[in-house]
């Protein structure tokens, strides 16, 4: 198990830009899950992906490297990435949590089995109101009653935001 790593839940705008780039820098493995099977191979052949800041004077381009990427139909992959985890973050939107939270829910059994007592905070960084609330819903659907969901899952719910300055000529 690596508590260097992070599993992240949906490579696009937020999970790439903002999440892998921040854990990336700070010399976590990413990896990532995705529904999209061209950017997960891109994502794979490449080991790493381009991140730029806009400046007021210069481009700030960074590589964030160590990353690979799951798809998201290989549940067998992600439950054990689940169960080797440092910690999971989660950005795909309100309407694919349910489904997240189904895989999560059997990557946590596994982590369980495979790592008893383990804790594993789980960063929700969606655009809404009681995610955190929302999401544990979703996970004890799945999760068997006597699974000590408070005692070993932390769920941290985020409001994430990139400011974009007004540029000029």
């Amino acid at each position: 198990m690596a508590d260097q790593n992070i599993l992240i839940f949906g490579a696009g705008k937020i999970g790439r830009s903002f999440i892998g780039q921040l854990f990336g820098k700070a010399g976590y493995e990413v990896v990532f899950v995705d529904m999209d099977q061209s950017l997960v191979d891109e994502l794979n052949r490449r080991g790493s992906y381009p991140v730029v800041i806009k400046g007021p004077d210069k481009d700030d381009r960074q590589v964030i490297e160590n990353i690979r990427a799951i798809h998201a139909l290989e549940q067998n992959g992600v439950v054990e990435a689940i169960s080797d985890a440092g910690i999971v973050a989660i950005s795909v939107g309100k309407n694919a949590l349910p489904a997240v939270a189904s895989v999560v829910g059997a990557g946590l059994i596994k982590r369980e089995h495979d790592h008893p007592g383990k804790v594993l905070d789980i960063i929700l960084a969606e655009n809404m109101r009681s995610a955190d609330l929302f999401f544990e819903e979703k996970l004890m659907e799945t999760l068997p009653g006597s699974y000590p969901l408070k005692e070993r899952i932390g769920l941290v719910e985020t409001s994430i935001g990139k400011m974009v300055p007004i540029m000029t000529t």
